[in-house]
């Protein structure tokens, strides 16, 4: 078969007075790209470069071989042929004129090689043409496939079949038979099997053939049926007779619902999600991993059948789309639990300079998580609760060091919006954690990585403190009753102008008395924001910086006093202009 590269590389022409920018176009040509031949015999691949601009120019040429360790390639330029370990090389063409660049490949024993050879003009725009190379012994079968697969991951109920559709060709140029190897890794009482065109097979086989001729396609479907509430997958590997080198491995996951938490993993390539397996476990729920890479997406009735999701996007954006947001928001809104735990997720969604930026995105984050981007957020090592919170309170640990990740270098500064809590506090002063309670359901937001946490002991308590408010569950006899004023006061924005929001949490499960006052420095009351009773729950009080009277105050330093149920805590506060 011939191929012939024809790609162009031109400046343009600038046509100003006197004035032209010069012209350094170039073409690669490789007429033929695939052949064959007997071992020991070489074969050349004859191409050429062609210099069509008005300038001299030197291209720098790369040879990339896969070859053999018997095989040997090399490289000829006009009347200079050069070793096979000289794998790059630079070639001088005059303006207007070619050379050849022979590609010479002898193989040592039969087989397939494959070489790529890249051209880069030096003088003008540094533009790049490439051509791959394949050559093969007489007799060699040269395999390759295509393998698709409608969706990798679902949530199935107990004794329900789910079957993955995925679709096998044949790419290569010669009939191949295709190895199908399966590897289960799911509970003894799931059952899977496959299914390859019309035949399906025993839960037992575990390995199969398929045959096909050159451009034919078939079906593989893989059946899974969970038998008990959990988690299982098929990982499936298929290789070519042909080229035993080209093959490709598959996971295909189930999770059941009866689950207690599901913790999707964000972040591809790390294995930090055993951080969160580790920290779930020690609390005594269920759980189940999901891989956001692997797996795919979860729709909206997927998500919604975990009470508790857990979402670790490490020092990314955690594969985080439009519709994970919409999914989200939907398992809130039914009452469900959801930590989102990542050192970079408000600065990649909220900051409009960022690429994953949209108005949505940003939206969901205000909304449904209660919290904005506040900038980067320095030189934070550690976090501790507010005094009195009612979810950390007391607690302290380090952000590094340890047994943890060590991967929270910088993490983002966040604020609470809308009715959030700040529920931990990072030693530089910045919010490190809100929670918000958004309709029936509840969220938290981490700006940092949770496996980065110093000690296995700290991950422990935080995620338990986390789980059980995220769950809304009840505290257990003999624990701590909830205090009326459940979380330390503070005011945002803070300094202020022309006005702030005094933030705070309500305990227990009624409504109780609250007072709310503004004082000056020399302890004058200037302004009652409220006198009632407040519910449980996020509180929000505006102040617009004036007295009672209506009277617009000076710039200066103010305090608000909250009281709620016999519990007073003071917020300072400063007033520009």
């Amino acid at each position: 078969m011939k191929r012939t590269l024809t790609i162009l590389a031109a400046l343009l022409l600038l046509t100003l007075p006197g004035l032209a920018l010069a012209d350094f176009a170039f073409q690669f040509d490789a007429p033929e790209t695939q052949a064959e031949t007997e071992v020991n015999s070489l074969h050349q691949f004859h191409n050429t470069i062609v210099n069509m601009g008005d300038q001299d120019d030197t291209y720098h040429v790369v040879m990339a071989p896969e070859i053999p360790a018997d095989w040997v390639s090399s490289l000829c330029a006009g009347a200079s042929c050069y070793p096979p370990f000289a794998l790059e090389i630079d070639v001088s063409v005059p303006a207007g004129e070619s050379i050849n660049l022979d590609l010479d490949m002898t193989p040592g024993s039969a087989g397939i090689g494959y070489v790529t050879l890249t051209v880069t003009n030096q003088n003008g725009t540094g533009s790049t043409q490439s051509a791959d190379f394949t050559l093969s012994t007489t007799g060699a079968m040269v395999g390759s496939f295509a393998w698709t697969s409608e969706d990798m991951g679902a949530v199935v109920p107990v004794n329900q079949l789910h079957a993955f559709h995925t679709s096998l060709t044949n790419t290569g140029t010669q009939a191949d038979v295709f190895q199908v190897h399966l590897e289960k890794n799911h509970p003894e009482d799931w059952s899977s099997t496959m299914c390859a065109g019309a035949s399906c097979y025993p839960p037992f086989v575990v390995d199969i053939e398929i045959p096909l001729d050159a451009g034919a396609l078939t079906n593989l479907d893989l059946d899974l049926t969970p038998g008990s509430v959990g988690e299982g997958s098929m990982v499936v590997t298929i290789t070519s007779t042909n080229t035993p080198a080209v093959n490709q491995t598959y996971t295909f996951k189930v999770v059941t619902p009866g689950i207690d938490v599901l913790i999707v993993d964000g972040e591809a390539g790390t294995d930090h999600e055993a951080y969160y397996q580790t920290a779930v476990a020690a609390t005594g729920k269920s759980h189940a991993t999901w891989s956001r890479e692997n797996a795919g997406s979860l729709s909206n009735l997927e998500l919604a059948e975990f009470p508790l999701v857990i979402w670790a996007a490490g020092n990314g954006h955690g594969g985080l789309t439009t519709d994970d947001f919409g999914a989200i928001t939907y398992q809130v809104l039914h009452g469900g639990g959801f930590l989102l735990s990542g050192t970079s997720l408000a600065g990649s969604f909220c900051d409009p300079d960022s690429e994953f930026y949209s108005t949505g995105a940003h939206n969901f984050f205000n909304t449904v998580l209660g919290a904005d981007y506040n900038g980067p957020s320095l030189d934070a090592s550690a976090a501790n609760g507010p005094a009195g919170d009612a979810v950390t309170g007391g607690m302290s640990f380090l952000l590094v060091g340890g047994d943890g990740a060590n991967n929270n270098g910088i993490v983002d500064g966040i604020v609470p919006v809308t009715t959030g809590v700040t529920t931990l506090l990072f030693d530089n002063g910045d919010t490190g954690a809100v929670r918000h309670q958004f309709n029936a359901g509840r969220t938290c937001l981490l700006s940092f990585a949770f496996e980065g946490i110093d000690t296995a002991a700290n991950r422990d308590a935080l995620m338990e403190a986390l789980l059980v408010w995220l769950a809304n569950e009840t505290t257990p006899v003999g624990d701590l009753v909830q205090p009326l004023l459940a979380s330390q006061p503070y005011a945002s924005p803070n300094p202020f102008n022309p006005q702030t929001s005094i933030r705070f949490e309500v305990g227990g499960d009624v409504a109780v008395t609250a007072l709310v006052d503004i004082f000056d420095l020399r302890g004058q009351k200037i302004r009652t924001l409220h006198s009632g009773h407040l519910s449980p729950g996020p509180q929000s009080l505006v102040w617009d910086g004036r007295a009672d009277d209506g009277r617009q105050l000076a710039t200066g330093v103010y305090m608000a006093r909250v009281s709620v149920g016999g519990m007073a805590e003071t917020v300072k506060m400063s007033l520009v202009k």
